[in-house]
């Protein structure tokens, strides 16, 4: 019974971080504009947020193996929803776009560890 409810509660805790760090991927669409605006840029540089998350998420994905090896999986995926909500909640508080593409490399590398740590687990 307990390993039953624990398999079903790991499972589902899993699939809701992957679902929130899809939400911090695709905010960007809707909110475009307004950053745009907020950050007197061209809606072309807004594009350079999406770059950074990729190449967070490929720095991320590859240092997935080593922390696999030296933390438990939970506290790996459980850290990064942390840092994830934390790094997200910044964003608003950016005044250049250099400062939101250095956050979307840091959410980009939580995005990579989480969803290999969570299809892993």
């Amino acid at each position: 019974m307990y390993s039953t409810t624990y398999r079903r509660l790991a499972t589902f805790s899993y699939c809701l971080a992957l679902f929130l760090g899809g939400l911090c991927v695709n905010i960007i669409g809707p909110v475009g504009p307004l950053l745009t605006r907020s950050l007197h840029v061209s809606g072309g540089m807004i594009g350079n947020i999406f770059t950074a998350e990729g190449a967070g998420n490929t720095l991320g994905s590859s240092m997935l193996g080593a922390l696999l090896q030296r933390y438990s999986g939970h506290t790996i995926v459980g850290t990064l929803c942390f840092v994830l909500f934390f790094a997200v909640g910044l964003i608003p508080a950016c005044t250049s776009l250099v400062q939101v593409v250095g956050l979307y490399v840091i959410i980009g590398g939580c995005l990579g560890l989480n969803n290999g740590a969570a299809n892993t687990l």
